[in-house]
């Protein structure tokens, strides 16, 4: 069996429930059309993130 934790599926039913309280079993039985949306979200959340974080680093060192 694979280790669930090298699954991607995992580490998003992870990020959906510690940001929006939703829980793995509510994640996995979503229909698939529903949990690639939720998967999506996430992914353009993370790209948000890390853009604001490499700006605030540049602002920081342009000090």
């Amino acid at each position: 069996m694979k280790d669930p934790e090298t699954s991607g599926e995992y580490w998003y039913s992870y990020y959906a429930f510690h940001s929006h309280g939703l829980l793995p079993s509510q994640f996995a039985s979503l229909p698939k059309r529903e949990r690639a949306i939720i998967v999506a979200y996430i992914k353009i959340k993370m790209e948000k993130d890390e853009k604001a974080e490499r700006q605030a680093k540049m602002k920081s060192k342009s000090r």
